[in-house]
């Protein structure tokens, strides 16, 4: 237990303040490209939180659970970033067109730190890492 977390894995820690924030203030910050249904996003920071608890305990797993999360969730994003302009396109007449652009925005913060994220595990190696 020698080893310190790294500062890019103190985002996992803070997983119940992340759910906090997309539940009062910032809808789709980061569970909104997958759905925004209350639940999806409990049981996608729930997962978030567990990973937290692994750099917590300095579990072996959490380095690749981390990054195996992240590029699931970057998929998704791509999904959410290519299709989600198809689905406003296609109900344009009955979709709140600010509120669709909302959505797009507030996910852009968490697309783009997963994004960083994947590049900074891969470019390290995993090396000096917390396993």
């Amino acid at each position: 237990m020698d080893q310190k977390i790294n500062k890019l894995d103190y985002f996992y820690l803070l997983a119940p303040a992340w759910l906090a924030l997309e539940l009062t203030l910032w809808p789709g910050f980061r569970a909104g490209v997958f759905s925004s249904s209350a639940g999806w996003v409990a049981a996608f920071y729930a997962m978030e939180a567990s990973i937290g608890a692994a750099f917590y305990f300095r579990l072996r797993w959490a380095v690749p659970a981390a990054l195996i999360e992240n590029v699931i969730y970057l998929i998704a994003a791509a999904r959410f970033v290519l299709f989600t302009p198809l689905d406003i396109a296609a109900s344009a007449e009955t979709l709140d067109m600010a509120a669709a652009g909302a959505s797009y925005r507030a996910a852009l913060p968490g697309i783009l730190y997963s994004a960083f994220y994947c590049a900074f595990r891969l470019r390290r190696g995993f090396k000096g890492d917390v396993v």
